[in-house]
């Protein structure tokens, strides 16, 4: 499980400044995208403030190897965990796994915009005639 959430992490730290630049480029060609789409992505900030407060704050516990509980902090990457006495499991990789963190969740947006208008370029396609290309 643990492999299957790192793949995913690694996956959307990949993808999210990927969809984040698409979407920027297509957003300031022309033709621009489609009116819903543009005026939903001008409004796309919003929802990352609220995005980087729940990265900051997602803990979750969990059971060690040896049986004990653990609090962690971070997800989909663990920045810091504690255990029941108090101890803490911080490292150098803190501060690098919590930004990680934060620009996997607040890309989300970015991603769901990436996705959203390769659908309708794809029904855009679908809807236009067959057109026949004539050799010259």
């Amino acid at each position: 499980m643990k492999y299957l959430v790192g793949g995913t992490a690694l996956a959307l730290l990949i993808l999210g400044p990927a969809s984040f630049v698409a979407n920027r480029r297509a957003y300031r060609t022309t033709p621009a995208p489609p009116t819903d789409w543009s005026r939903a992505y001008r409004w796309r900030w919003a929802p990352r403030f609220v995005l980087c407060a729940v990265a900051l704050l997602v803990t979750y516990s969990t059971t060690g190897s040896d049986g004990e509980r653990y609090r962690v902090y971070g997800f989909p990457l663990p920045a810091a965990a504690f255990d029941a006495r108090g101890a803490d499991y911080v490292g150098l990789i803190t501060p690098l796994f919590t930004l990680f963190n934060v620009v996997i969740w607040t890309s989300l947006p970015d991603i769901y915009f990436f996705a959203w208008r390769c659908v309708l370029e794809r029904r855009s396609q679908n809807s236009r005639p067959n057109q026949r290309l004539e050799r010259p």
